[in-house]
Formats: structure tokens, sequence, C-alpha cells
């Protein structure tokens, strides 16, 4: 009775199984979910730099996973204790090098298969929230955006950040605002926060999604559910970096040089760099403390520049506007083709092309994102999804533009959130071909 019960289970399992990989738009999301990662992984095998790392965040989120997965904990490869960057992506690294040894090709390869995994997600959001067209189209653009595949090349938090933006957006499409949808909207919101800078930025996405929609008393509940969900998620890393370091560090100390960065005699818009007389007031960077003190002693100078210079420091605002505009071949020539040793997996020629194509892939979406919003006006506000992406869209912008400096890379977690907003404009052009084409057809 067992044997035939299990076997009737089964049956029934694979026929359901069968019926949905039956479905057209089960077909076409295998089709370009293979597609995306195909893409990735001949960009992988097609660069190869190995464990030539440039002196650059690939390098540390690299060496800082490759210690923790030796069991060493989170700290430098002279032992010292980290706490420059966010933990979450080197913590996923480390998970991976336990299994595969520190080879930042098995990284990369975790980099593919998240990014190819945004490709289903951002389908399942879009088409709860519009419909087919516009979830085919945003598939299809995660799948061939060049900055997507790109960023996968390098050990960066890219990608993995990507999957969180799109998990809270699943989220507020897929769920009511309930106390359990802020407690899930809360633990994405803490892994944010442990894997880049901006994460917190995640806060206002469920707070723009749920306004129109609850009494502003339930409102103020379930954002203080996300907030203090959010804040359990990241209180074990604050007490680990308390113990560490005996400072209050809530995530990481690199804010300083991201906020000098915009605001120095120097600073030109884009990202800048302390010279080694400014950083020497911090102490010897072998210092067990010196990533603290130099997080504070560029922070201080570049608030004295401020209130020396605030005519100047209010001049470099469209500067660094220009800067987060800019278009994404600096993936290639900044990332991707970076090595130690100075030796290009690239030659010119290729580095060209390439970048051309990631400038082309970013203009022609940052066209479809303004013109969507032109057409559309304030009926955009109508979607709830639409109303998060754009709030979390326009308080990046304006952080990058104003507390800290402009570069392509921080448009990247963007991109996809820009593809849901232009979504609705690529359906409506669609439809409007259909009915030409068959008013044509009629007339014949």
């Amino acid at each position: 009775m067992g044997t035939v019960s299990q076997a009737g289970g089964g049956g029934a399992l694979s026929s359901r199984v069968g019926r949905i990989a039956a479905r057209p738009d089960a077909r076409f999301l295998f089709v370009i979910t293979g597609l995306a990662f195909l893409f990735r992984i001949i960009v992988i095998l097609s660069i190869q730099r190995g464990n030539n790392f440039a002196f650059n965040d690939a390098f540390f989120y690299h060496s800082v996973a490759a210690m923790a997965a030796d069991g060493k904990g989170f700290s430098t490869l002279d032992g010292r204790p980290f706490g420059q960057w966010p933990p979450g992506y080197p913590f996923l690294l480390s998970l991976l090098y336990r299994f595969t040894g520190s080879n930042p090709l098995a990284g990369e390869f975790l980099n593919a298969t998240l990014g190819a995994a945004a490709v289903p997600l951002i389908y399942a959001i879009a088409e709860k929230s519009f419909g087919k067209i516009e979830a085919r189209f945003c598939a299809i653009a995660m799948a061939i955006m060049p900055a997507q595949i790109f960023f996968t090349d390098v050990l960066m938090s890219e990608p993995f950040f990507v999957i969180i933006l799109l998990t809270m957006l699943w989220i507020l499409a897929s769920r009511e605002p309930t106390i359990q949808t802020a407690a899930m909207a809360g633990v994405v919101m803490g892994i944010a926060t442990l894997t880049r800078g901006e994460g917190p930025i995640l806060l206002l996405m469920p707070l723009a999604a749920w306004l129109p929609r609850i009494p502003r008393r339930q409102l103020a509940e379930r954002i203080a559910v996300v907030l203090g969900v959010a804040v359990l998620c990241v209180l074990p890393w604050t007490m680990r970096n308390y113990s560490t370091f005996h400072r209050f560090i809530p995530v990481s100390t690199n804010f300083g040089s991201t906020f000098w960065s915009g605001h120095n005699a120097t600073a030109t818009g884009k990202q800048s760099y302390p010279p080694p007389s400014l950083t020497a007031q911090a102490g010897p960077s072998s210092g067990r403390f010196y990533q603290i003190d130099q997080s504070k002693l560029l922070q201080k100078d570049a608030m004295n520049w401020i209130k020396a210079h605030p005519l100047q420091d209010l001049a470099l605002i469209p500067w660094r506007m220009l800067g987060i505009a800019e278009g994404d071949g600096g993936s290639i020539y900044y990332w991707v083709n970076k090595t130690g040793n100075g030796k290009k997996p690239l030659n010119h020629e290729w580095a060209e092309r390439l970048g051309t194509i990631a400038d082309m892939g970013w203009f022609v979406l940052l066209t479809l994102f303004g013109s969507a919003l032109a057409v559309f006006g304030r009926s955009v506000f109508r979607n709830s999804v639409l109303r998060a992406a754009i709030a979390y869209i326009a308080f990046s912008f304006l952080l990058y533009s104003v507390v800290l400096y402009g570069q392509f890379r921080y448009h990247v977690p963007m991109e996809p959130l820009m593809m849901l907003v232009a979504a609705p404009l690529v359906a409506q052009m669609v439809a409007v071909r259909r009915r030409r084409l068959d008013a044509s057809r009629s007339t014949e």
C-alpha cells in the first residue's frame, strides 16, 4: 500500500510539474533564465584574472571571505579584524569557499547564478503588478542588460544586492500589508543593511507602497515592525563590532572615506582619494583601530571643508549628478579589466567594444525610464510597486548627488527597478504596434 501511495504521489507531482512546464510563460521564462545564465558564464570564462586582483573592493571581499572560510573570522590577510565594509557579501562568499576553496571563479559562478535568478524574480513582480507583456520585457531586459552581466565577472556585492531589492518588491507585490509581511520586509531590510551601506534606504519601499493603502496608525505600526526586525537582524554584527573594536559601529566604517570623496578640495563629483599625508594622521595602517580612526579623520576633514567652502561644495552637486548618469562602460575599465600587475585580460579594442555596449544599454534604459515618467505622470504612483521603486531610486539619487559622490556603480542596483518603471510604457508601445498591424491586415 505504501509503495502504491508513493507512486501515485510521485505521478501526481510529475503531472503537475509537466502542466506547469507546458505553459507558454513557463517555457519562455525557462529559456530566458537559461540564456541569462549562459551570457554570464561566457563572460566569466572569457575574461580570466585568476587571483591577480587589483587593490580594490573585489580584493577585500575575496580576502575577507577566504579568511572567514578558513575559520579566522572577518579579518584581513594580516590578521587584523575587519569592519570597513558590511559583512553580507563576504559572508555569502565564505559559505561557498568552505566547499570550493578560496577560488575566485567559484564566486563569479555564484554571481552568475544570482544574476540568472533575478530574471524569474523580476518576471514574477512585473506579472503580479502589470501583466505578461511587462513581465516579459523585464525578464529580457534583466537577462541582457550589459552591466548586470559584467558585474557578475568581478567579486562585487551588486548581484546579491539586486536579489535583495527584488525580494523586497516581490513581498510588497504579492502580500497584503500585514504584521507578518512587515516582519518579512524587516528581515530583507536587515540583510540589505548588512550587505551595502545604502541598505537602510529599503525602509522607504514599504513606506511608499503602503502609504495610501492603510490608515496612518496601521502604517506606523507596520513600519515600526519593519524597522524593529531589521535592527534585530543587524544587532549581532553591531555587538561583534563593539566586542572587537570597543567602539559603537552599527555596521561598517567606510562612510568616512565615501563621504570625503565627495567633499574635499580636489573633489570633481566622482570618486577621489585622500592623500597619504592626510590618512597618515590616523596612525599606522597596521594598527588595530586604523579603519575607525581613518573614517573619523576623513569625515571630520570633509565637514571642515564644507564649512569653509559652502558655495564650492554646492557647485559640485551638478557634477555628482553627471557622475551618476554616466554610462555603464566604466564597469569594464574600472572593474572587469583591472588586475594587480596591470596585465589586462581584455585588449584595448575589446574593452572599448564592451564599454560602448554597456553605455548603450544604460542610456536606452535611462531613456525608457524617463519617458515612462513623462508619459504616465502622476498615474505611475497609483501602482504600489512603482511607488516603492521610485522612492528608492529618488532617495538614492539624492544621496549620491548631495551627500556622497556620483559613479555608474551606484545606479547598477537601481537598473532592475528602472526596468519595472519602464515596463508599462513598453507594453503600451507593443499594444499600439499590434493595433496598427491588425488595422493594416483588415484593410488588405
